[in-house]
């Protein structure tokens, strides 16, 4: 960026939508043939998702670190089912 340009970062999240989808991910990891290893990685960050919306006030970064690695971990999974 140059000199006297402003860079704006926001994340808005709507809570319920991501705690939806969390526990969406959840119950998917439980029926679908994948890995145990992998398995277990989507469902740590699928639970670390739940529990930070279920702060009184969420960490906004934190939560978008963990919605992150839930959506690249689903997408690693989804991947190696296609192998």
């Amino acid at each position: 960026m140059g000199q006297g340009n402003t860079q704006n970062n926001t994340f808005g999240y709507d809570p319920a939508q991501l705690a939806a989808f969390a526990q969406q991910v959840l119950a998917a990891a439980h029926t679908t043939d994948v890995r145990p290893a992998s398995r277990d990685a989507v469902t740590a960050e699928a639970e670390a998702l739940q529990a930070e919306l279920q702060r009184p006030q969420p960490d906004a970064g934190r939560v978008r670190i963990d919605d992150d690695l839930v959506l690249q971990l689903t997408a690693d999974c989804a991947q190696l089912r296609r192998q």
